[in-house]
């Protein structure tokens, strides 16, 4: 079944509570469904930025894009969430990774375990967090993340039904996503063995379509998300194209590279309408996601037109 459209704004870096407020606003008055925020040192913390915008706003929904669960232990995670669900009126979108910025651990004094365990912790968390949400004691032994006799109170608004999201490009990561998660996202990129530099592996259409196969072979009705890396609109499809290739080095100024990326869009508003539309069609993807600092300002006209459509 085709789920309408929705779409995320992902807040950009912000230093005073005024610019949180305002992307928040703009956000709501565009017809975003949700504004997120991003779990990475030297941002806001993520979970006090969505409390700031769910109380300037009366409908938007507010998330993490997404938590890294190495920075907050589950029982207390889950604290936190119910929390901002609480005080949002059931307006709250748990966004859950495995973390993978190196430097972040190195500066925070936290060990920087191999990719299989932060993934398997993960896991781990959705599992204790979801017990939690449904009201129940939980006790549960896993990698590195254990509660032993827990109740969480207050409970979430949402309760049971509170949205996990689980985004990457890994095959454990969707895996994870198409089971245990309500939303499953997808970036098309992992990162180098540094854990700094993104790699886009699945950036095109056929990597995309590679990935959305392996989600599929889980079964599973979750919804599906994508992180658009950049939108330039413009009314000359070609030169926005450019733009693009000349901004992500990734893509080595290959503007053909760019019209075939399902992560990148480039054209007018009735091109890049139609091009969600055909994604939507061929993908299954009914989520997107525009980064504040990454979208031209007119990508909102793209919103205001698509949304719940």
């Amino acid at each position: 079944m085709t789920r309408p459209f929705r779409f995320g704004l992902q807040a950009s870096f912000s230093e005073t509570g005024d610019e949180v407020r305002e992307q928040a606003k703009r956000a709501e008055a565009s017809g975003y469904d949700i504004l997120t925020i991003a779990d990475h040192l030297g941002f806001i913390d993520p979970f006090v930025g969505c409390a700031v915008a769910a109380e300037s706003t009366t409908t938007l929904k507010v998330g993490t894009q997404v938590l890294n669960v190495d920075f907050h232990p589950a029982a207390l995670l889950a604290r936190s969430a119910a929390t901002i669900d609480l005080v949002s009126d059931g307006r709250f979108e748990l966004g859950i990774g495995a973390g993978h910025m190196k430097s972040e651990y190195l500066e925070a004094a936290l060990p920087f375990d191999r990719a299989g365990l932060r993934v398997q912790r993960m896991s781990d968390t959705i599992d204790i967090v979801r017990g939690l949400f449904a009201g129940h004691e939980v006790s549960f032994d896993g990698a590195d993340r254990s509660v032993h006799g827990h109740t969480l109170a207050p409970l979430p608004t949402q309760g049971a039904d509170l949205p996990i999201l689980v985004g990457g490009n890994g095959d454990r990561v969707l895996e994870i996503g198409a089971t245990k998660a309500d939303i499953v996202g997808f970036t098309g990129f992992f990162y180098d063995a540094e854990q700094e530099r993104p790699v886009l592996s699945h950036m095109s259409s056929a990597g995309l379509q590679d990935r959305v196969d392996h989600v599929e072979s889980f079964g599973g009705d979750a919804e599906r998300q994508m992180l658009i890396q950049r939108a330039v609109v413009d009314i000359d499809d070609a030169r926005a194209a450019a733009v693009i290739a000349s901004d992500i080095r990734a893509f080595n100024d290959n503007p053909a590279a760019v019209q075939d990326s399902p992560f990148t869009l480039a054209g007018s508003v009735d091109a890049i309408c139609d091009e969600l539309v055909a994604c939507r069609e061929r993908f299954g993807v009914s989520y997107f996601t525009f980064f504040t600092n990454r979208a031209s300002p007119e990508i909102d006209e793209v919103v205001a037109r698509l949304a719940s459509t």
